[in-house]
């Protein structure tokens, strides 16, 4: 289940926070994609945390850039939500490579000394991935194919970073 709720019979209402988590195949080659969904009007608390996803989700896209380090991108996003006061709520890492298996954890882009000094290369893909989740308001995850470039990630796919609202 890749980390997510089991499912349930329970009926969707204004107001649900839903993460939907992709995992196509192209010939045994698996890809990660997720979006985010809240039905009806956010309340407060749902556009503060959507705030908060999507700045650092464009911060860490931002910072997957050639010639940076793991550590770099670590370190920017991670003050990213230390600033937000959101820190407490993340996962620590914010990316994994991709391969056959879908999660192909090398390099995990965490505060680890095994990993933060490897420098980005021109064309590595890398799954940029934030996980937030607040107790009584919701969550945010964030994975998407991501290409490091000289001039930054460059997304592989046409899914916004942004939060889509329902109407409903």
């Amino acid at each position: 289940m890749c980390g997510t709720t089991q499912p349930t019979g329970k009926i969707l209402q204004a107001g649900d926070n839903i993460i939907v988590d992709f995992h196509p195949m192209y010939q045994t080659f698996m890809s990660d994609l997720s979006h985010n969904f809240i039905l009806g009007k956010p309340s407060k608390e749902q556009q503060k945390l959507a705030d908060v996803y999507l700045s650092a989700a464009e911060t860490l896209i931002t910072k997957l850039k050639a010639g940076n380090t793991i550590g770099e991108v670590w370190h920017t996003v991670n003050d990213n939500l230390t600033a937000s006061g959101y820190i407490q709520y993340a996962v620590p890492f914010f990316g994994h490579g991709l391969g056959v298996l879908g999660h192909e954890w090398y390099p995990p882009i965490g505060n680890s000394e095994k990993f933060t000094g490897i420098v980005l290369e021109e064309n590595v893909i890398e799954v940029g991935f934030l996980s937030i989740t607040v107790p009584g308001v919701g969550g945010m995850r964030l994975e998407c194919p991501v290409k490091v470039t000289p001039n930054g990630g460059e997304m592989l796919t046409s899914t916004p970073l942004a939060v889509t609202i329902i109407d409903i």
